[in-house]
C-alpha cells in the first residue's frame, strides 16, 4: 500500500498483532523511505513472542 500525493519527508508503517485477548501495535517511523521488509520481519518476530 503506497500513500498518495502530498505526503511529508516521514514515511511511518503499522501494524497490529493479536494473541488471544493481547493486542500490540507495531508501529515503525522514519524520515526518507521505510523498507518493507524490515517492518515484515519485526511483525513476524512480535507475532511469534506473542504466540
Amino acid at each position: 500500500m503506497s500513500e498518495v500525493a502530498p505526503y511529508g519527508p516521514e514515511r511511518t508503517r503499522r501494524a497490529y498483532v493479536v494473541a488471544g485477548e493481547a493486542l500490540a501495535p507495531v508501529v515503525q517511523s522514519r524520515k526518507g523511505t521505510l523498507a518493507q521488509v524490515p517492518f515484515h520481519q519485526t511483525v513476524v518476530l512480535q507475532n511469534q513472542l506473542l504466540g
